[in-house]
């Protein structure tokens, strides 16, 4: 069980060039708190309250 893979495709649409568009999305992944949790897993604990 589990993710073996995820695939994000972005629709941008702006007064930008595309690679300024492409450096949008670049940042946006790399900065976002998913994104990183996904790359970095944390560890995880669930217990019964």
């Amino acid at each position: 069980m589990g993710f073996q893979a995820i695939r994000v495709k972005v629709d941008v649409e702006g007064d930008a060039t595309r690679e300024e568009l492409e450096e949008i999305v670049r940042q946006a992944n790399y900065f976002s708190p998913v994104a990183n949790s996904m790359r970095n897993p944390i560890p995880l604990e669930v217990s019964l309250s």
